[in-house]
């Protein structure tokens, strides 16, 4: 019987990112995948409409979600891998993960054979496809095995997930268990199956309130120190644990570690962070003084009540000792023994958002933090947040920063294609006020990195970094509503860079004049605000994309799938808007390119 309560929320899910116009089958293929993949990335989909659609795959086969996960980190482009590769110290742990989604009748076993068949394929490297998102992800799987990235791998294979889902009871369990042993067969110098999984329709909801925190946990403890209460705190407890009792409150239904629970520490979502060794020492050599030479763990939480040696918390989040949690997490699975490890961890009750936000800058001061994950706590994403929560705009143009993860999550009424995250930010920045769509590909935390003091600093005006999210939102829109090709969710960032070339031109500006600012936002908002001007806009650059498409591949007979990231790539969209590329020989585009500074 279909769960009442996950029929609610795939509803709301549908309103969130306007996915009116899906099939059943679609629209329950991308809510799974955002669910499951969610646990092993809170804040991927948060904002990221296009990451959705990426993994989402309609052309037909049993494989409906396929998503690629290097150290942590949901992947859509090699550009995120190159990332990486140029991160010193660095070992790369592959993940592949495959989702099948039944929405009206449960599998039978020859879908299951198919499903296994399918992943078998992809690893195939002759494999060729039609549908151009599998293309895309069977191109990002070569050149993880190219020789190269292949050198940093952590471990001799890669992984592999599978989950099928299907809204009714899996009868007969052990049978369908069987038949996923199929696919370890001839694949053993391909992959290591880590977990092959048979989820229903009250599991998918166990899963989607996990992801939102709505959880209760209970924490055994040692010893206890109360420690005064405030106006903002109501409950504050400093606990001595074991080691091995606190990674109990980290598990997920698969034996994950629950990442949901790192929702707001700055530390990792970077993604770029290397194994301390010294703790692992100390876990293998002293676990007895782990104790003194570890600060803690901090989590916040909506309310606790105490019971004899036992915490029961409520929508717990771990604001501070995200490595220390992993590193013990990952001790325990292998089979290290930390038994004789005690860990301090403090639980404050608290439901001041200001408040959880200096405690997580407080908590996050060590020198292992670099500068990019404190981003949003700096004074211009605090402005900005201000600036967009007092513009006077149509409820159709209304804008939210979510400078914390999920900061809107319990508000309804505002749509996913609505919020702004950092990642989001970032990338319509780099792409539209600097004018390299090229680097809006790379994780956020490189381009704050490497491009950090262009960008988001407090002598800018507020306005442009506006109109580019607004801009940003109308294409995404369009994309949606006006029936434009779908495979365009994942070229927006260089879509954008085409609409502001083409209202505005190919000049950056001074973000920090007045005037610069203002006739380059009155341009933008004219133009958006003319339906009739704003959708032959949308017509010309879609054109002019497929154009530079077309003769990246054929005539300059460059890699389809290293296009994007390439700054040549750029100059091309560029020169497109002023030339008819169409009818050009090798020659003559080499020309305009090379003679094209950029």
């Amino acid at each position: 019987m279909a769960n009442e309560s996950l029929n609610l929320r795939i509803k709301n899910f549908c309103n969130q990112y306007q996915y009116e116009k899906l099939s059943q089958e679609q629209l329950l293929g991308r809510f799974s995948n955002v669910a499951i993949l969610s646990q092993h990335q809170p804040d991927a989909f948060t904002t990221d409409t296009a990451l959705i659609e990426s993994v989402s795959l309609d052309n037909g086969s049993m494989i409906t979600g396929l998503a690629i996960k290097v150290n942590g980190i949901l992947i859509k482009s090699h550009s995120e891998i190159d990332d990486f590769l140029n991160t010193k110290n660095i070992e790369l742990d592959i993940e592949y993960i495959f989702l099948g989604v039944s929405p009206i009748r449960p599998f039978l076993k020859s879908d299951v054979q198919s499903f296994i068949s399918e992943i078998k394929a992809f690893f195939d490297d002759s494999k060729t496809y039609s549908d151009p998102k599998m293309s895309e992800w069977h191109a990002i799987k070569e050149y993880i095995n190219s020789e190269p990235v292949v050198a940093k791998w952590k471990s001799k294979k890669c992984a592999v997930r599978c989950y099928l889902i299907q809204r009714d009871e899996w009868a007969n369990i052990e049978l369908w268990e069987d038949l996923s042993k199929e696919l370890k067969k001839g694949t053993s110098q391909s992959f290591t199956l880590k977990n092959f999984q048979f989820i229903n329709a009250d599991e998918l909801l166990d899963i989607v309130m996990q992801n939102d925190n709505q959880i209760e946990t209970t924490l055994k403890y040692k010893e206890r120190l109360e420690l005064p209460e405030t106006d903002d705190v109501s409950n504050v407890y400093l606990l001595l644990c074991s080691a091995q009792d606190f990674t109990e409150i980290l598990n997920t239904r698969e034996g994950l570690i629950n990442k949901s629970l790192f929702n707001d520490n700055v530390r990792d979502y970077q993604g770029f962070t290397t194994v301390n060794k010294e703790i692992y020492n100390t876990i293998k050599n002293a676990p007895e003084n782990f104790i003194f030479f570890n600060n803690g763990i901090t989590i916040v939480c909506s309310e606790f009540k105490p019971e004899t040696h036992k915490l029961r918390i409520k929508n717990p989040q771990i604001v501070n000792g995200c490595q220390t949690s992993s590193i013990l997490f990952d001790a325990r699975e292998k089979k290290l023994n930390i038994s004789k490890i005690n860990v301090w961890v403090k639980v404050i009750a608290t439901k001041d958002n200001e408040l959880l936000n200096a405690i997580v800058r407080g908590t996050n001061r060590q020198n292992i933090v670099p500068d990019e994950a404190f981003e949003t706590t700096k004074e211009f994403h605090k402005k900005f947040e201000d600036y967009i929560n007092q513009l006077d705009c149509p409820p159709c143009n209304k804008l939210y920063y979510e400078r914390r993860a999920k900061q809107y999550a319990n508000n309804p009424k505002i749509l996913s294609s609505q919020k702004i995250s950092i990642r989001t930010l970032t990338r319509c920045s780099i792409a539209a006020l600097l004018m390299r769509p090229e680097l809006s590909l790379h994780h956020e935390a490189f381009i704050l990195k490497e491009y950090g003091n262009k960008i988001f600093q407090e002598s800018h005006c507020l306005a442009p970094y506006h109109v580019v999210m607004l801009a940003y939102m109308k294409l995404s829109q369009a994309i949606q509503y006006m029936e434009l090709e779908k495979i365009h969710n994942r070229n927006l960032t260089h879509l954008l860079y085409l609409y502001i070339n083409k209202v505005c031109g190919n000049t950056i500006i001074d973000i920090s004049n007045n005037n610069q600012s203002n006739t380059y936002c009155e341009k933008i908002q004219q133009n958006l605000s003319d339906v009739n001007a704003f959708t032959t806009t949308c017509d010309e650059i879609i054109k002019t994309y497929n154009l530079c498409k077309k003769s990246w591949i054929k005539t300059l007979n460059r890699n389809e799938y290293r296009m994007k990231d390439n700054e040549q790539f750029t100059r091309l969209l560029d020169v497109a808007t002023r030339n008819n590329i169409e009818k050009m020989s090798k020659s003559e585009i080499d020309a305009l390119l090379n003679a094209k500074s950029h």
